[in-house]
């Protein structure tokens, strides 16, 4: 790549960042103003979600409007009581590496249902887990 399509790319890249910390703001401001506006119950609500999304961005779990959908440390608490990752890789057919990357949040098995993350997803059901609600 020449290094003027590079700079172009860059700014391009900049701008972006730019307009999503503005949309940021603007959310911010919203949540704020809306907050202001409600009654205590619904104010605690507010902080809830906005605490359950927080932590969910800070531990790398996959989340939704309705909250945590995938959670990886629960995952990983759920394996770690079932043994080593090299063990449950031979009872599932799932690399110990593909294990380690959806138990430290790097992958999304939720992503990948037609293959290992299926695999995986089972046997976090059959473990009482269901966090997709397969």
């Amino acid at each position: 790549m020449d290094e003027d399509l590079k700079t172009k790319l860059e700014e391009a890249k900049s701008k972006v960042v730019q307009a999503e910390l503005g949309l940021f703001d603007i959310y911010f401001n919203r949540i704020r103003e809306s907050y202001i506006r409600q009654n205590e119950f619904k104010r605690r609500k507010i902080v809830q979600d906005l605490t359950s999304l927080i932590e969910g961005l800070d531990d790398s779990d996959i989340i939704s409007s309705r909250g945590v959908i995938f959670s990886h440390r629960t995952a990983r608490e759920i394996r770690e009581r079932y043994g080593r990752a090299i063990s449950l890789s031979k009872e599932i057919g799932v690399s110990p590496a593909e294990i380690s990357r959806f138990e430290c949040g790097k992958n999304n098995p939720g992503t990948r249902l037609d293959t290992s993350g299926r695999k995986y997803l089972d046997w976090l059901k059959s473990q009482g887990y269901n966090p997709y609600n397969l």
